[in-house]
């Protein structure tokens, strides 16, 4: 029975300092951290040098978000995704969406898309290509690896880009990084699906 106690209590204080790897927590969590993050990510908050930017990320006007989708076999991809309504339902479209005559926003709003597109800072328009993902040895950044044959003449591409992990929980993320030109930014992430994500 001691020997049960003393495993019990040993294992409870593994657990809670396993858990309290990252700055904002948590302090205890079930779930392995590749479980909690594989989920589609809607963006929450973006601040560029403690300064709030978040209206780079998510256009209100137009519709517009940033999805990340960070696989559980460590592929990633990042779309643009306009919420809108058809025949009185929610429907979510991304450029690659098919409506029988058009493909993703052309039909609807292109021009809006694409100035959208084209003011989202340059380190999230690195990942547009999608590529993998995973974490470094000691889990304490996500390393995300973009497709490098995605071929844009105005970007700098990278072979790595390291997200520090400030806040890993099962329905919220934030990661802090570093652009191409030293400066900090934040991301604060939102999971969109409620269940476990296998993909």
């Amino acid at each position: 029975m001691k020997f049960f106690k003393l495993t019990s209590l040993a294992l409870l204080g593994a657990m809670t300092f396993a858990g309290c790897k990252y700055e904002e927590g948590p302090r205890i969590s079930l779930r392995a951290k590749r479980d909690r993050v594989a989920n589609e990510w809607a963006v929450k908050k973006y601040t560029y040098e403690g300064e709030d930017r978040t209206t780079q990320l998510i256009d209100a006007e137009n519709g517009f978000t940033i999805v990340i989708n960070l696989g559980r076999a460590g592929g990633y991809g990042l779309e643009i995704v306009k919420k809108t309504e058809v025949d009185g339902k929610t429907k979510y479209i991304t450029n690659h969406t098919y409506d029988g005559t058009h493909f993703g926003f052309d039909a609807c709003c292109h021009i809006a898309y694409t100035g959208f597109r084209l003011q989202m800072p340059s380190h999230i328009q690195y990942l547009m290509p999608g590529g993998k993902w995973t974490f470094d040895k000691g889990h304490y950044k996500i390393q995300v690896k973009p497709e490098l044959s995605y071929d844009n003449e105005n970007m700098t591409q990278k072979n790595t880009i390291d997200w520090a992990i400030v806040m890993l929980k099962e329905k919220a993320m934030k990661v802090k990084g570093r652009d191409e030109n030293d400066k900090e930014w934040i991301l604060e992430l939102e999971a969109i699906n409620d269940e476990p994500y296998f993909y």
